[in-house]
């Protein structure tokens, strides 16, 4: 499971218990999940209204907990970024 990652690239997350907060925090600055409101949302599913319902969203949803982690561990463990918006990240 993702830990720190804020470290690694010079800015600061908050840290938490269970890795789902990091993942929304990381999630959110990649442009991975949105926010709108108290709104959470991947794309066009919405995960959650408030931050606990988005983290119970993720911990129901392993697959999309799974899939986010290692997008994110690529871009900031791996330094697989995407060039374009549109480029996937390998």
């Amino acid at each position: 499971m993702l830990v720190v990652v804020g470290s690694l690239t010079g800015e600061s997350f908050r840290v938490y218990n269970q890795p789902t907060g990091c993942i929304l925090d990381m999630g959110l600055k990649e442009n991975l999940l949105d926010k709108s409101g108290s709104w959470w949302s991947h794309g066009d599913v919405k995960i959650g209204q408030g931050r606990e319902n988005a983290r119970q969203y993720l911990k129901e949803h392993p697959e999309l907990m799974d899939d986010l982690e290692s997008i994110i561990l690529d871009r900031y463990i791996r330094g697989r970024r995407p060039t374009t918006p549109d480029e996937p990240v390998n």
